[in-house]
């Protein structure tokens, strides 16, 4: 797609290969970036909307992020799903299969946190009905990045969290072998127990978890308490 290339192009004037190779490391040479930090590629993000500004539609919407998903450079996958959520408010209902495919596809932490916690989290707001099959076919699934996304996309719903969708979670992924399982649950825990530590002190002393898990969720419960 036209856009997404015009938008590399314009991120490209601002590459420094030093830092790029630094920030390559840190994300285990899974991806090769520009060396753009936050704040620079989101002026330079701003100054290309601003160049040429956009109204789009959804099915543009979808084409564009789908297509900067497709080009390796990892600044502009920050760029598209920032651009996605900035034009939430044209999403429909039939969204999770573009969701799907991006939190499974470039996927690293970086990536599926925000598109967890801010795209998830805004349309099972909008959609809560999609919430529990969603969350069963992802289980089911066996995804580590769907999982840990079940996870996290409530970190932002303080007093609005579904306990007992967060529980079941917990409850079916407490011996989950992986990193970043264990560290999601221990995350959500910890999130929500700045609303309800009450229930985090509950569900560490009633579920089986793992010491990273335990470790993360209680980490800010004497604060809270």
């Amino acid at each position: 797609m036209k856009r997404a290339d015009d938008l590399l192009l314009a991120l490209q004037r601002y590459s420094n290969p030093s830092r790029a190779g630094q920030m390559e490391q840190y994300m285990k040479n899974r991806f090769p970036f520009l060396g753009i930090g936050a704040t620079e590629r989101r002026s330079a993000l701003k100054s290309y909307n601003q160049s040429k500004p956009w109204h789009p539609q959804l099915d543009e919407l979808s084409d564009f992020v789908t297509a900067c998903w497709e080009i390796p450079y990892r600044e502009i996958h920050y760029c598209a799903q920032e651009e996605l959520f900035r034009y939430r408010k044209c999403w429909n209902s039939e969204m999770l299969p573009l969701f799907e495919h991006l939190i499974t596809h470039q996927s690293w932490w970086d990536s599926v946190d925000f598109l967890a916690s801010n795209v998830l989290g805004y349309h099972f707001r909008k959609y809560p009905e999609q919430i529990r099959p969603a969350v069963n076919k992802w289980l089911k699934g066996q995804n580590l990045w769907l999982m840990r996304s079940t996870l996290l996309f409530q970190l932002r719903y303080k007093a609005e969290t579904d306990e007992a969708v967060l529980t079941e979670l917990v409850e079916e992924l407490a011996d989950h072998p992986d990193f970043f399982i264990r560290k999601a649950i221990g995350w959500a825990l910890r999130e929500y127990g700045k609303t309800n530590p009450a229930f985090v002190t509950k569900t560490v002393g009633q579920v089986e978890m793992s010491g990273l898990s335990k470790r993360e969720a209680t980490r800010l419960l004497s604060k809270a308490t």
